[in-house]
């Protein structure tokens, strides 16, 4: 008969003795659930700093992108001048810019008056005979071979306080070019006149002007692949060169 273990006797007689109630049992699972939620409270952690990471990421490049892209329109947007093939401007002949009125040294253009009172006196010349002198003044003084007087408008005004009519002469090809001539009312003489660069050297050349438009549309958008005669044409209008045919 094999002999009977006392230390395995004493265990079970101890072990019989513990008891492990549905009190005992809700404590085991609540310390079981408290340490799996320890455990997985740093991967949540981590989850939330990926999150915020990339909404941090989102907002910058919302503000870099379209800042970037204005800056890369802005240096390859160039002028649409170039891209109609004409000629590179010169300082010294034209400018290609929004039109720019041209200073005048003549005294201001004086609005005509309708009233009987501002009227010249019967001795003294007529509107006419003011243009007609103005005329003269141009001819005498500015460069006819860019052009002629027939290629201005013209308006006269009566000033009765000075006396004298103001003469304005304005290219109708709207490039900038005018002259102005201020003449007596009393003999008739030229008592001022603008200055004479300004009526043969144009200012600029507005691309947005009909008749400039109407350039390109019957010759294309490339100046360069225009007929040469209308090449010369167009450069004596825009950039006052003679005419030497």
């Amino acid at each position: 008969m094999k002999k009977k273990n006392t230390i395995q006797s004493a265990i079970d007689e101890s072990l019989s003795g513990v008891r492990f109630n549905a009190h005992d049992a809700r404590s085991v699972l609540s310390a079981v659930r408290s340490q799996e939620q320890e455990e997985a409270r740093p991967a949540k952690a981590r989850r939330l700093r990926l999150f915020d990471l990339a909404v941090s990421m989102a907002a910058v490049a919302l503000a870099v992108v379209p800042v970037t892209l204005f800056a890369i329109r802005a240096q390859g947007g160039g002028s649409h001048l170039a891209s109609r093939g004409l000629p590179t401007p010169r300082p010294d002949v034209v400018t290609y810019i929004t039109p720019v009125p041209a200073a005048e040294t003549a005294a201001p253009t004086a609005a005509p008056q309708t009233d009987e009172a501002q009227q010249p006196g019967p001795e003294e010349i007529t509107e006419d005979e003011a243009v007609r002198i103005a005329r003269a003044c141009f001819e005498a003084n500015c460069d006819t071979s860019v052009f002629t007087f027939e290629e201005y408008a013209v308006a006269a005004g009566y000033d009765a306080a000075a006396q004298a009519y103001t003469v304005v002469m304005k290219s109708i090809y709207d490039n900038g070019c005018s002259f102005t001539v201020v003449v007596s009312c009393e003999d008739g003489s030229v008592l001022s006149h603008s200055d004479v660069s300004h009526a043969t050297t144009p200012a600029h050349v507005n691309m947005d002007s009909a008749e400039v438009q109407s350039w390109f549309d019957k010759n294309g958008e490339d100046f360069l692949t225009w007929p040469q005669d209308q090449q010369a044409e167009f450069r004596r209008r825009y950039e006052g060169v003679p005419n030497r045919e």
